[in-house]
């Protein structure tokens, strides 16, 4: 397999999926990219989806992974001729998961406020799991609970959740409008 440069991928990488991709194969199976000048190389904000990180060496690939001291590992998922996986791929995602703040009401650690909504409700019959309820975020403007509630009741995000739950819970939430929302 012939192996090339980082600077030199890019446009020999175009020219591959314009002339020789039906051809000879996929680019991701076919081309290898040296990396001599050590190009490449892990920070806290590495991008597995760059071109640059991708098409690598088995050399540059440990090197990499070693210098992540173990957030990046080798990706082993098959890639299809347009779209090949990525060489690396982290161990764990960086998510944030947003934590409850009031009834229906999330937060993240960014300050953000959402309202959870039942998108699909679960349906069990005789204890047996049929259908797994699906929740959804709504992102909110307020960046505090009382503004958030007036916010959710202007959009009239809380009547249509209403409206597609089939029976409601009270979770505390209608006392938070009573409250705040007049």
């Amino acid at each position: 397999m012939p192996k090339v440069g980082i600077v030199q991928f890019i446009s020999i990488l175009q020219w591959y999926w314009n002339y020789l991709t039906n051809k000879i194969g996929s680019v991701h199976k076919v081309l290898i990219v040296d990396d001599p000048y050590c190009e490449v190389f892990y920070t806290p904000d590495f991008l597995c989806t760059l071109r640059k990180n991708n098409y690598l060496s088995e050399d540059v690939i440990q090197r990499v992974i070693s210098e992540s001291q173990g957030v990046l590992q080798k990706n082993t998922s098959l890639g299809k001729s347009h779209h090949p996986s990525n060489t690396l791929m982290m161990v764990k995602r960086r998510r944030k998961i947003p934590h409850w703040v009031a009834p229906s009401i999330y937060g993240d650690d960014n300050g953000t406020l959402f309202y959870r909504m039942t998108a699909r409700s679960q349906i069990s019959h005789n204890g047996e799991h049929i259908r797994s309820r699906k929740i959804r975020l709504v992102r909110l403007q307020a960046k505090n609970v009382p503004n958030a509630v007036k916010e959710i009741v202007k959009d009239g995000l809380f009547d249509s959740h209403m409206r597609q739950t089939a029976h409601f819970k009270n979770n505390g939430f209608r006392s938070l409008v009573k409250r705040y929302a007049l």
